[in-house]
């Protein structure tokens, strides 16, 4: 495989700064994906599968064959809301 050359200089402290902050970013962003899967707020899934339905991650999974790659579009849908 080729190696490209760079001119990038990865002990300034201009690129230290950005890397510490891009690492930042995809932490929180690891973090809200991690909270969303959960399903929402305690109470609202205990109302619903009090209610004998399945969570729609629920669902997904028993409709995906184990070990089929699933690609979940949207995962952040109404964050905030």
């Amino acid at each position: 495989m080729t190696t490209l050359k760079t001119t990038l200089n990865k002990a300034a402290a201009d690129f230290v700064a950005n890397d510490a902050r891009y690492r930042e970013k995809i932490a929180e962003l690891h973090e809200l994906r991690r909270q969303q899967r959960v399903g929402g707020p305690e109470n609202v899934r205990a109302r619903h599968t009090d209610k004998g339905r399945m969570l729609p991650r629920e669902r997904v999974e028993r409709l995906v064959d184990p070990g089929t790659p699933f690609l979940e579009l949207g995962e952040l849908a109404g964050l905030g809301k």
